[in-house]
């Protein structure tokens, strides 16, 4: 009988693609090459949680107004609450210098306020590009929003949130899709979940967390992997630079030679 065996997929010994949407030649490993699988268990899954909570191009901009309206532009980065509150005052400093900004938030509520020295009134303009969630002003009908401020203080109107992403769905194209969620483009192959501070390294596993398995009928061969990385909504993750690991628990079939005739 076939015994299980260890296989290590590792996005650094990708043939081509970047570290987050890659194909993977499994021709190395000669046990897959002689026999066919029936059964494949995700045992370990190890990322260095390096993927920016402010994006360029995703929510990244918002726009000041009060006389002109001035584009307010955040670096790419991983931030904490408080270095994100010093990246806004610090760029709406940089948009606009006719006013002193400052940006802080209530340890109680959780809720961020921007204003400015002067008590000038003004608003804010967030879009689909805009740190909405991450600064708690949400978007109403995920189109533009304008928020007005009161006596020169405008205070969010949800509580702030700088932790995501809080999971990982990984696409094997050869494998299929075993997690189902609630939006189509959700659907993925395995579902990592973790709540870890940037910078540090998720390391997930099935004995901390939950099975999950793929199972092939009939058995298959298995010659190359088809592997994305995605955030929940659907965006590539990017690990800017980093490379991760999958561990599977791989079930043999049988080999050829070993197979019993039917009579």
């Amino acid at each position: 009988m076939n015994q299980p065996y260890l296989w290590v997929v590792r996005s650094e010994d990708r043939v081509s693609g970047t570290s987050s949407a890659f194909k993977f030649n499994a021709g190395g490993d000669y046990r897959l090459a002689q026999m066919a699988v029936k059964h494949i268990d995700l045992l370990e899954v190890v990322i260095p949680n390096t993927i920016y909570n402010i994006r360029s191009g995703v929510n990244n901009t918002f726009t000041v107004t009060h006389g002109g309206s001035f584009t307010v532009t955040l670096t790419p980065g991983i931030y904490t609450i408080d270095d994100l509150l010093t990246e806004v005052a610090a760029r709406l400093l940089v948009a606009d210098n006719t006013l002193s900004w400052t940006a802080t938030y209530s340890a109680k509520t959780k809720k961020v306020s921007i204003s400015n020295v002067s008590l000038t009134d003004f608003t804010l303009t967030f879009l689909t590009t805009s740190p909405d969630e991450e600064l708690g002003f949400p978007l109403t009908n995920n189109a533009s929003t304008i928020f007005s401020s009161a006596s020169g203080v405008l205070t969010a109107t949800n509580v702030f949130n700088v932790g995501r992403p809080y999971d990982l769905h990984i696409n094997i194209q050869e494998f299929g899709q075993t997690a189902r969620c609630t939006k189509t483009y959700n659907n993925a192959t395995f579902v990592c979940t973790f709540s870890v501070n940037g910078g540090t390294i998720l390391d997930w596993t099935a004995r901390d967390h939950y099975d999950q398995h793929c199972r092939f009928t009939p058995p298959r061969n298995i010659y190359e992997l088809n592997v994305t990385l995605k955030l929940g909504n659907g965006e590539i993750a990017d690990l800017n630079g980093e490379e991760w690991a999958m561990y599977f628990r791989v079930h043999p079939g049988e080999e050829e030679g070993n197979k019993k005739r039917k009579i």
